[in-house]
């Protein structure tokens, strides 16, 4: 079973995770794909990358959303996070709206601005 926990549509850079996903409305959207499902979601985002993955296999793998999110699972798993090692479950996941500062260049209207805009 994997559990993809996420604050965009985009999924590794190459995807689309799945629609209806924001990055601006505070929310993370979670996802469990298992055996079947997982591979035949990956299967299709790898033929499609624009398109979002449509695994094969009933249910759909959202299973909720939420400001917080706690991953628990029954032995100790790796934890990743844009793909870089994150620790070990439990652990968990929380959003912090407004919380980044993006650098602009002067052409694009000064030099700091909050995120979102």
């Amino acid at each position: 079973m994997t559990c993809i926990v996420a604050n965009g549509a985009g999924f590794g850079g190459f995807g689309v995770l799945a629609e209806g996903i924001s990055m601006t409305d505070g929310v993370l959207d979670v996802f469990l794909y298992g055996g079947d499902a997982l591979r035949a979601g990956l299967t299709d985002l790898l033929e499609n990358p624009r398109r979002p993955m449509q695994p094969s296999t009933p249910p759909t793998p959202r299973v909720g959303s939420g400001r917080r999110v706690r991953v628990e699972t029954d032995t100790a798993q790796s934890a990743v996070a844009d793909g870089e090692y994150a620790g070990d479950t439990p652990i968990d996941i929380e959003i912090l709206p407004v919380r980044l500062d993006v650098l602009l260049p002067p052409a694009a209207g000064g030099a700091r601005a909050p995120w979102p805009p």
